[in-house]
């Protein structure tokens, strides 16, 4: 992810139908919802202005990436894009601060030889789960600008991995720190 951002389903701001153009109005109002739910505060009204406008065109770009998501998968999906913390910074912004620079080069492990437990059958698989509604997954979690993101992905797939196996609920959030403790230094801040 170091060359875009994703939109995280994060709040629920009342956003255009499919084909509605987003009025001054309603960018307004979804505007001053964000200011509060995301404890914002702007220094300046020029810097208030700016942030305005990042936040429109995020909004805008949520709007037309759902239209195009149900066009395509015909309300099949439940897939939302949705407003978060981030929607009043710029591409820019989010780069120098969440992503933290360029990957890091790692040797190429070779996938030769690797033999495989058992076998799966894959015939009876349903044709969709929703992983949130059985409890497999957990919050977004924000690494700030630590550059631990490899750590907050391993956890993540090992907590929702682990409740799958399981089945037990609630969802048990592992410890993404521990991860970064006990690996080498991969761009941690």
């Amino acid at each position: 992810m170091r060359k875009g951002f994703t939109f995280v389903v994060a709040i629920t701001i009342p956003l255009a139908s499919p084909g509605e153009v987003l009025s001054e109005q309603k960018i307004d109002e979804a505007f001053a919802d964000f200011i509060v739910r995301y404890q914002k505060e702007y220094h300046s009204e020029a810097e208030r202005n700016r942030r305005r406008e990042l936040f429109a065109k995020t909004l805008m770009d949520v709007v037309a990436a759902n239209e195009e998501h149900n066009e395509e998968a015909e309300n099949s999906s439940k897939y939302v894009a949705d407003i978060n913390a981030f929607a009043d910074l710029s591409a820019e912004e989010v780069t120098a601060g969440l992503l933290c620079g360029a990957p890091i080069s790692t040797p190429t492990i070779p996938l030769t030889n690797i033999s495989y437990l058992g076998s799966l059958n894959l015939s009876n698989l349903p044709e969709s789960v929703d992983w949130v509604a059985a409890g497999a997954v957990g919050p977004v979690r924000n690494q700030l600008n630590c550059g631990c993101c490899y750590a907050i992905q391993a956890a993540t797939m090992a907590e929702g991995r682990f409740q799958i196996k399981t089945g037990i609920k609630p969802l048990i959030p592992f410890s993404v720190q521990q991860i970064v403790d006990c690996s080498t230094f991969y761009g941690n801040k």
